[in-house]
């Protein structure tokens, strides 16, 4: 499979309308939230305007479609991302004319959507016979709904569904694949377009600051505060990566256990952009959402949604924890390892992230001439291709000449390593026959 920009201006995502998530939302709760932000005179048209004043023609289109597609998805699946995405475009605007001393990008404006166009695309759009073919001999969407329903692995998975009314067991066999297809891809390509809402947390941080409802202080001790977060992921979905997605060790913990998850969880909320993504997503939702205690079906199945992909946010930036070490040569919070076999939806949010390395803007400036600085828009990587051969798997990334391609070969292939090492990378792929992973960097 190859991914670049072309194909994904081809390229339209599929969108479930199975689940009409709508019908859970106050409108009440928004419509206060609503009025509460207009106050600030900042809006979604206003950030668009000034980032046009900011941005060559070309690289201006690029991002307005890319939150155009996010902010189309989310008036059903997350409503409250439009009084985010003005200090999310005046933030990656930033981080794209600044320096870094480890990335030579930080843009998520497109990132994120391309991010989430790599995972349609490897999912078929929704649809089995175009999915990516596995050296299993299955194909990745057929696989990740069949772990869902009958892996050993995933039981975690299914009595959390149950335990939201999700009866999803009492649908025939063809009714129930086609059920868990539908839950798996919504939920995959939610979480991708926000899997760095929370990168910075000034995001979510602004919001709480732009609306008056007391409510908003309740979200804020939870990403500030690793008990209060504990305490709210304490029966959701997020939750169980910490206690290595096992019910059991949930249920007996030791109190010196349960004194480490929160140190982890601590760690998490400082050193990552997952979780505080992750918790603001699913506190965000919950404040405008009304929920029954005896629901139907799509209702409960679009819950089901929204925490699978919260968890996906969290796990896409938990490397740095899964390692905690800088030589990188064996794990130290090893319960976090993903693999798609216990968690396909973040294990396959985390190999995308990896793979959309294409169209990241790298600004360049230079005098013009009476003391004025010019400004020009440009991205190093073209293309990004995957070939599996043989049960290995071939990431390659095609840079825009020799020298590009010379300055990112090392990042590149460590990153792919410590991702996808089929003995200890973050992410383990050898339940879909992939024995290996190899990176190459061309031009």
């Amino acid at each position: 499979m190859d991914f670049n920009y072309l194909d994904f201006y081809r390229h339209d995502f599929k969108r479930s309308d199975i689940f009409k998530a709508l019908s859970s939302v106050s409108p009440v709760s928004l419509g206060r939230l609503q009025r509460d932000y207009e106050k600030e005179g900042f809006g979604v048209t206003d950030s668009l305007w000034q980032l046009r004043r900011r941005t060559t023609a070309e690289y201006f289109s690029k991002v307005y479609r890319a939150q155009t597609e996010a902010l189309t998805y989310s008036k059903k699946v997350f409503p409250t991302y439009k009084f985010i995405m003005p200090d999310a475009l005046a933030d990656d605007w930033l981080s794209t004319v600044d320096w870094h001393k480890k990335y030579p990008t930080r843009d998520h404006s497109l990132h994120q959507t391309l991010t989430a166009y790599i995972v349609a695309k490897l999912l078929g759009n929704g649809e089995s016979k175009y999915s990516l073919m596995l050296p299993n001999g299955k194909r990745l969407l057929d696989y990740c709904v069949e772990v869902m329903l009958q892996g050993r692995r995933m039981e975690y998975f299914r009595n959390y569904a149950m335990s939201i009314g999700t009866d999803f067991e009492n649908l025939g066999v063809k009714m129930k694949e086609m059920w868990a297809k539908d839950v798996f891809y919504e939920a995959a390509i939610i979480s991708t377009l926000f899997h760095d809402m929370g990168y910075p947390w000034q995001y979510v941080n602004k919001l709480a600051k732009s609306v008056e409802v007391a409510e908003y202080s309740e979200t804020m001790t939870m990403v500030s505060n690793a008990h209060a977060a504990k305490n709210a992921m304490r029966n959701r979905l997020l939750i169980y990566p910490f206690y290595g997605y096992s019910e059991v060790n949930i249920k007996h913990a030791s109190s010196t256990y349960d004194k480490e998850v929160e140190t982890l969880i601590d760690r998490a909320l400082k050193e990552s952009h997952g979780l505080p993504g992750a918790l603001g997503f699913m506190c965000l939702n919950d404040k405008i959402r009304n929920y029954r205690q005896i629901p139907s079906l799509q209702e409960s199945s679009y819950r089901l949604i929204l925490d699978y992909a919260s968890m996906g946010i969290m796990m896409h930036d938990m490397e740095g924890l899964y390692w905690d070490n800088k030589a990188k040569e064996m794990p130290k919070h090893s319960m976090l390892r993903l693999s798609f076999d216990v968690d396909p939806l973040s294990s396959l949010i985390s190999m995308a992230d990896i793979l959309e390395d294409f169209q990241r803007p790298s600004a360049k400036f230079e005098r013009i001439g009476g003391g004025d600085v010019g400004l020009e828009y440009n991205f190093p990587c073209e293309e990004t291709r995957i070939r599996i051969r043989n049960g290995v798997l071939h990431i390659i990334y095609r840079y825009k000449s020799n020298a590009l391609a010379g300055e990112n070969r090392k990042r590149r292939k460590t990153e792919v390593k410590e991702y996808f090492e089929s003995r200890n990378g973050y992410v383990d792929l050898t339940s879909l026959g992939i024995k290996d992973t190899v990176c190459e960097v061309i031009w």
